[in-house]
């Protein structure tokens, strides 16, 4: 009988390690850096469909890491953008396609906690990386998108997974925790660090 309380401790303590994920907040200009592509848009098309895909992936046998690759087909999302303005990077296209894991299909559904969600004609923002499968992709999950407001409001689709912006800063005005809060933040802080590495 003495064994129920740590039974009940130990489940207690791998519930809250697995809804206990939340990303560190890297700062602006981190994310700038890491971006190949930053582009604000509108979001004209959503489609869910199954996508192969190469999973890379390791396991450790007797200390030693063995990676190894894992052919999956599963639900992806993919939203393709009307480009308004490029903010980094150079892109010929009017229109993107970036693709995400995840999604419904016949009411099979399929998500990761970093996945971000957007609605048909949501104004957004958007750091990317170019994957080597030729589509757009979140440069970190939902943590590089946002919706931006009719006001230009710049709003993080992380929603209440993201910590407050000062919450990892020693220093709360350093650049690397500079707070953008609308498109003309983000445009100024761009051309800050660009004219920074000339």
């Amino acid at each position: 009988m003495k064994l129920k309380p740590y039974i009940f401790i130990t489940l207690l303590s791998i519930y809250n390690i697995s809804i206990s994920a939340i990303f560190v907040d890297i700062g602006w200009k981190k994310q700038i850096e890491e971006s190949d592509y930053i582009v604000k848009g509108k979001i004209i098309d959503i489609e869910v469909r199954n996508h192969e895909y190469t999973l890379n992936a390791f396991t450790i046998l007797n200390g030693e890491k063995i990676p190894f690759a894992v052919n999956k087909n599963s639900p992806h999302t993919f939203y393709t953008v009307e480009i308004e303005e490029v903010l980094k990077g150079v892109v010929k296209e009017n229109h993107l396609t970036i693709i995400k894991f995840g999604g419904c299909i016949n009411g099979v559904c399929e998500r990761v906690s970093t996945t971000y969600d957007f609605d048909l004609n949501d104004d957004c923002l958007m750091l990317l990386k170019k994957g080597s499968d030729g589509y757009f992709h979140a440069r970190n999950g939902s943590y590089d998108m946002f919706t931006v407001t009719a006001n230009n409001q710049i709003k993080r689709k992380a929603g209440n997974k993201m910590p407050g912006q000062f919450e990892y800063a020693n220093e709360p005005n350093s650049i690397q925790h500079k707070v953008i809060e609308n498109m003309g933040d983000l445009r100024d802080f761009i051309k800050q660090l660009n004219s920074e590495k000339k």
